[in-house]
């Protein structure tokens, strides 16, 4: 039973971090190019930020870009962002 408990107790904490990470990004795009985004509209994969928003307001990101990945890059230690799609 203690092996279960560890292996959903990882998946656990591998989920709340994910949400926590959304949740400052979403903060963060919020800061500097005023949008607000939902935890659904962030998709993290393999370094990329994919954002799923109106054209407006991707553009408004993309202007913004490299103060957003700087910022998210330096206050989330174990998260490595490197483009924003």
């Amino acid at each position: 039973m203690k092996n279960i408990a560890g292996f959903f107790g990882k998946h656990t904490n591998r989920a709340i971090s994910e949400v926590k990470n959304r949740i400052f990004i979403i903060e963060i795009i919020k800061k500097y190019a005023g949008a607000e985004l939902n935890i659904e509209d962030i998709a993290i994969s393999s370094g990329n930020l994919r954002i799923k928003s109106s054209s407006a307001v991707k553009s408004e990101i993309f202007i913004k870009k490299t103060q957003i990945l700087k910022e998210i890059n330096q206050k989330i230690s174990n998260l490595k962002i490197v483009n924003i799609i």
